[in-house]
């Protein structure tokens, strides 16, 4: 139970905290810079394992290896994909 509400802490957290982040930058045009972009892009890429990561905790019942291993190419795999 414990554990659950910890998820819940951190991907309610993550989430808002990133979609703001999104938010701020697109609404403030002073604030279109290259880095700025890049932000955006880790912004989503962070957004996307959060929600996949704690969906894979919630729904796959498999042994603590197997978690590991799917959260590592959840992470890798919403990195890279916003980059091609």
């Amino acid at each position: 139970m414990v554990l659950s509400v910890v998820h819940v802490i951190i991907l309610v957290t993550g989430v808002v905290g990133n979609l703001a982040t999104c938010v701020v930058i697109v609404w403030n045009s002073h604030m279109h810079t290259a880095t700025n972009y890049y932000l955006i892009s880790l912004a989503i890429s962070d957004t996307i394992t959060l929600v996949l990561g704690n969906y894979v905790l919630a729904r796959w019942k498999f042994c603590d290896t197997f978690l590991q291993i799917a959260l590592h190419y959840f992470t890798n795999y919403s990195c890279y994909t916003l980059y091609i």
